[in-house]
Parts: structure tokens; sequence; C-alpha cells
């Protein structure tokens, strides 16, 4: 569960006056089996998301249940080893150790508005690593008057989409990122796109599929799609609100369509925008974009080949190729990507080009 569908879950139970907690992820040493930020939705009738599982995932909700039990809102910070014998309980042996910070919620602060539409850039909630009364989470905006250390790790964060902790003088704060939801749009609605539209789905994006074909583009094939345009490209991009949030793919039928589609797309700030296509046609491409007057600064906002080199055949394994470029970057990850040169005649093949995430 990513932080901004847990407090909107949380907002959706305090409001119908229900006693809820939250865990998080706060700090991890070593290996384990979630990253800070991960978090977890718990009530007296069940639990929502996970903060790894297994035993220690089981000590989290003894001690959520245990604070909702008691009635009153309030912190908990639960640590959690797992270092046991492998002989012993199979599964602690990650071998890190994770700290979670349980929250107790009997009634929705000012912020949790601001959590549950946080707008295009995301915001930050800074919590205090602390056990004791409920002390809500601010969440830091440029004008919020913070320590100069906290103000850096605060736009680091939402810089590279993540979370992370500050020490001041008052103690330890975890700085925890919460976005909107990402759009992933789809150019092109052929054989690829099926389970690229599905794999994103599964793991929380917005999905947009636009194609000129009807006969592809339609919500019969594309039944996990929010939105499915059956129009010519230049309609269907002209529509769109198209912004940082927004990560492009162009699996298009052919490169006079992906032409077109990147001339659009360089001029919004698109998160992301990435190219199908064999060198060849990447080079191709890149040449009649710089013919027509592209600078070297925008075709490096394209990644082409498109994709993780997994060794992908078939149109599904192609789609976790894509989709798993997109998780790296988004995780601030950069290796193995087919896209690492530039292929044009004005960019010589072997000169490397440096890529940004989004």
């Amino acid at each position: 569960m990513d932080a901004l569908d847990c407090y909107q879950q949380l907002k959706d139970r305090l409001t119908r006056r229900e006693l809820v907690a939250t865990a998080t992820v706060v700090r991890t040493k070593g290996s384990t089996p979630r990253e800070a930020g991960a978090k977890m939705l718990v009530t007296e009738t069940g639990s929502w998301g996970t903060v790894g599982g297994g035993c220690g995932e089981a000590d989290v909700l003894t001690v959520a249940l245990d604070m909702l039990s008691a009635g009153a809102a309030g912190t908990r910070l639960v640590r959690v080893e797992l270092t046991d014998d492998v002989t012993e309980t199979a599964d602690r042996i990650c071998g890190g150790i994770m700290d979670i910070l349980v929250e107790v919620w009997n009634e929705a602060p000012d912020e949790l508005d601001i959590l549950t539409t946080p707008g295009t850039f995301g915001v930050i909630r800074m919590m205090p690593i602390v056990e004791g009364e409920l002390v809500a989470g601010r969440v830091l905006d440029q004008d919020t008057e913070v320590p100069a250390a906290v103000e850096k790790a605060r736009r680091t964060a939402l810089e590279k989409r993540r979370c992370t902790t500050v020490t001041t003088p008052d103690g330890e704060f975890f700085l925890e990122f919460v976005g909107g939801m990402q759009t992933l749009l789809i150019c092109g609605a052929g054989h690829i796109a099926q389970p690229l539209c599905l794999l994103a789905k599964m793991i929380g994006y917005r999905v947009v599929v636009v194609d000129d074909r009807p006969e592809f583009a339609s919500t019969e094939r594309f039944t996990a799609a929010d939105q499915v345009l059956a129009q010519s490209f230049d309609t269907a991009l002209a529509s769109l609100d198209i912004g940082p949030e927004t990560l492009a793919v162009l699996v298009t039928r052919g490169h006079r369509h992906d032409e077109f589609c990147l001339r659009k797309l360089l001029h919004t700030d698109a998160g992301y925008i990435g190219m199908l296509g064999s060198k060849r046609r990447v080079r191709a491409v890149f040449a009649d974009l710089v013919a027509d007057g592209f600078t070297r600064e925008q075709l490096r906002r394209i990644w082409a080949p498109i994709g993780i080199e997994i060794g992908a055949l078939t149109p599904a394994e192609i789609a976790v190729s894509i989709i798993a470029e997109i998780v790296a970057l988004g995780r601030g990850r950069s290796g193995g990507h087919k896209s690492s040169v530039s292929t044009t005649p004005e960019f010589p093949a072997t000169m490397e080009i440096t890529k940004g995430g989004y």
C-alpha cells in the first residue's frame, strides 16, 4: 500500500468514526523485505497493505491491535529484527532490522486533506520518530519554517520521490513522500500494449491508451484501462493534461507515428518518455528529430530503445521489461537499460547520454 492510498483509506474510515492504526517503516538496516515508507492500515476487523509479512508483521499487528483495544490515539515504535536462526524461523532470514512506527488515529487532522490531494509534485509529511501521544506529522511546503537540514532533506525527498530520515537537535524525523497517482500513457494499442496495461494497473498506475484504430483501441481489449481514446494521436494528445506525473510509452505500429508523438510529447512536461524499437528505428527517428531542430537536451529526455535488458521476446516479456525500467527510474536506479547511448549521426554512438529519472 502506498502512502496516498493509505491516507485516503484512513480519511474514509475516520469520517465513519472508526478507530484506525497505521504502521509505517521509518528506518531500515541491512537486508529487509520492505523499504522505508512501506505502510499498512489496521482496524479491529482486518489489515491492508504489508510491512514485510511473516513473524515481523505479526508482531506489528499485535501492537496495533493492543493499541486499538486501549482506545486512545498514540504512537509506538516497533523494532523488527530479522536475524533469527534459519533453522528456527525461515521467514526471518533477511538479516536486517526494521523500525516501524505504529500510529493510532481517532480523528482526522487538518493535514489529512492535503495528504489525500497531494497535487502534481507530491507533499512531504514530517513524522517524529518517538513514542507517546500521537503527534500528527506536519506537512512541509516551501513556506514552512524548518531547520536547514530538514529543508535540504525535504527538497531531496520531493526530487527523488522517496522517503528519508533527518536528525535535528530536537530529535530524529521521518520525511514521508506522498505522491499523486501517476498516469501511464500508452501510445499504440497493439499486442504489447495489452500486457503493459495490466502490469501498470497491478502496480498502481492510472492507464490511458491511445490509438487511431477503433478496432484496437477499445474497452473490450483494454478492460483494465482507466481511459481508452480511439482517436488520432494529434487529437488525443492535445486533449490530455500531460505533466510530470505522466509517463509516456510509445509502442505504435510505425516510426512515423513515433515521430509525431515525440514531437508533441517533447513540448510537454511529461516525467518519462520511452519509445519501443530497434536501434536502427531509433536512429532513424532521432535523425529526423535533429533535422527538425530538436536539441541534444531535448533528445536526452527520450529513453530508446525502451526497457531493461532481460532478453525479452514475447509481448508480455517486453511489457515486463518496460515496466521494470519505469520502476527502476522511479526508484533512482539506472542499471541494465537498453537506452545508454545516442544513435543519431549528429550524436556519435560512442558518446554516452546522461539521462535523468522522473
